[in-house]
């Protein structure tokens, strides 16, 4: 990832606030330490990162991730 694109998200992310109003009542501001948006553009995008089970995969372990996710099978051929 180039570092300007992940300067922005940490930026996106970091100082995030929220407080609920009803009835012309607000509730104090608490700071959001989760890590998706709710109705921002990236929050869909956000939540898949997140919810995935992501590995770092660096040249020395490409090929044993890679047997560990797919399934080979002799087509007989």
């Amino acid at each position: 990832m180039h570092s300007h694109v992940y300067n922005w998200l940490v930026d996106f992310y970091a100082g995030r606030s929220h407080s609920t109003r009803f009835n012309g009542i607000s509730s104090e501001q608490l700071n959001i330490s989760a890590n998706i948006i709710q109705g921002s553009a990236i929050g869909p995008a956000s939540y898949v990162v997140s919810a995935a089970d992501l590995t770092t995969v660096t040249a020395g372990n490409l090929i044993s991730q890679i047997r560990r996710r797919y399934i080979y099978r002799d087509s007989g051929v």
